[in-house]
């Protein structure tokens, strides 16, 4: 299936929208989710007046106040929040910055994104949006403030229908000999970049009619700015300035991450995983969804590592077996 391209939202060159409140907005959108980031001063507001899902806030800088729903909060960046569903505001005590992120695109924003007319029709490659299961214990407002975390937790946190990759990392320049070229097969990567410069390298599959083949992907940018990289492009970032730092968001939230353990413990303990995730069974002959080690149901129980998309092989003793999964590669 042909492959979207790329697409960059260059922000710093674009006027924001001037939100009611007084922030200054930028939006853009992927095919399941809308991002907004904004740049707020003491007293400013930004309101939703009826969110039907919950929505993420990442407070880069500033002091902002929470008011939800379910639940309230003062809250110093840098952070991650977790805002219900159905009315909310958040009224800036000091200048600052902030991204908020919903999913799927809220139908009274979306027009505001500034690349809307690029998803007039779906992206090919884009698995359909599904929620993941209700938290624990229900809604409520979750404040995940870094400076009152064990400096060693995980900064990846997932909500229902959106995953946060940023923990106020900032790098310098990388080192071009030490790449990571990677791929997703059925899920668009959103990258904010919120500090610094990039060059993002993607390269296109080839499929058999060479007359859709496309180019290589080289593309510098600068601060802030969003980059989609469409599946299944093999993509790498390298990082430019002094001092740079991005924000990977997807939607939903990455079951390889999940199962892999680098979502942060308190969050996760909160937000059950889907049905068939580890524990999950197939059977010889099926396509593995899932990559990780399975062990299978026979006698020997023996365990094998099964790559996503391989057949599950047949047991040489008793041909057609059930496995279930252990853990993700």
């Amino acid at each position: 299936m042909p492959t979207a391209r790329a697409e960059n939202l260059h922000f710093y060159k674009l006027e924001p929208v001037r939100e009611a409140g007084g922030a200054k907005t930028w939006y853009g959108r992927a095919q399941n989710l809308l991002v907004a980031y904004s740049r707020v001063e003491s007293g400013t507001t930004l309101e939703m007046a009826n969110s039907e899902n919950e929505y993420f806030i990442v407070l880069m800088e500033g002091a902002i106040d929470v008011t939800s729903a379910n639940g309230s909060a003062f809250v110093t960046g840098p952070a991650q929040i977790i805002v219900p569903p159905r009315r909310s505001t958040i009224a800036a005590r000091q200048a600052g910055t902030l991204v908020r992120v919903f999913a799927p695109p809220p139908a009274d924003l979306v027009a505001k994104a500034v690349n809307n007319s690029s998803y007039d029709r779906p992206h090919p490659n884009v698995a359909p949006f599904e929620l993941w299961p209700t938290p624990k214990g229900g809604y409520k407002l979750r404040v995940y403030q870094f400076d009152r975390m064990p400096g060693d937790s995980r900064k990846i946190f997932r909500s229902r229908n959106i995953m946060i990759n940023w923990g106020a990392n900032y790098v310098g320049p990388r080192d071009v000999t030490r790449l990571s070229p990677h791929k997703h097969d059925d899920f668009e990567q959103v990258s904010l970049c919120i500090v610094g410069r990039y060059v993002h390298h993607v390269r296109y599959p080839w499929e058999s009619d060479s007359t859709q083949w496309l180019e290589d992907d080289h593309i510098e940018i600068d601060t802030p700015s969003i980059t989609i990289m469409p599946p299944p492009a093999l993509h790498t970032s390298v990082a430019l300035a002094e001092r740079n730092s991005l924000i990977d968001i997807f939607a939903p939230p990455r079951l390889d991450f999940s199962l892999g353990e680098m979502v942060n413990a308190d969050n996760a303990a909160d937000y059950p995983l889907p049905a068939g995730a580890v524990g999950d069974t197939m059977r010889s002959g099926e396509n593995c969804q899932i990559e990780g080690v399975w062990r299978s149901r026979c006698d020997d129980q023996r365990e094998v590592t099964v790559l996503k998309g391989d057949l599950f092989p047949s047991c040489p003793t008793h041909g057609t077996v059930e496995y279930t999964l252990l853990r993700p590669v």
